[in-house]
């Protein structure tokens, strides 16, 4: 009786750790959340910065780094670039820098252009 039980415990545990092994999602996916959420972040950012009156034309840093998400920055640009896009004081300072990793684009209407 000792076995059987040994057995039936064996085939639990081996079956819990297939479908918890199957069910996690892959890193790949996780980083493609983030960035999409962050993407989201950076749009409601956008609309908070454009809503308080700032010069959007300008192409200003939206978000330095953009709130829950401590690697990323928000930047207004345009699309496609423009001059005033390239001017330093225009940019994210934090990923300039080095402080912040990744980046999202989105125009002076709040519209996504890219990220990285």
């Amino acid at each position: 009786m000792g076995s059987a039980n040994f057995i039936s415990m064996l085939l639990f545990f081996s079956i819990l750790i297939l479908l918890f092994g199957c069910l996690a999602p892959a890193p790949y996916e996780n980083s493609l959340s983030m960035e999409r959420r962050a993407q989201g972040a950076c749009i409601k950012a956008c609309n908070a910065l454009k809503a308080s009156g700032a010069n959007m034309s300008a192409g200003p840093c939206a978000a330095n780094p953009l709130k829950d998400y401590p690697s990323w920055v928000c930047d207004v640009a345009h699309n496609p670039r423009q001059p005033v896009d390239d001017i330093i004081d225009n940019q994210c300072s934090l990923y300039q820098n080095g402080g912040a990793s990744y980046f999202i684009e989105v125009t002076p209407e709040c519209e996504f252009i890219r990220s990285n």
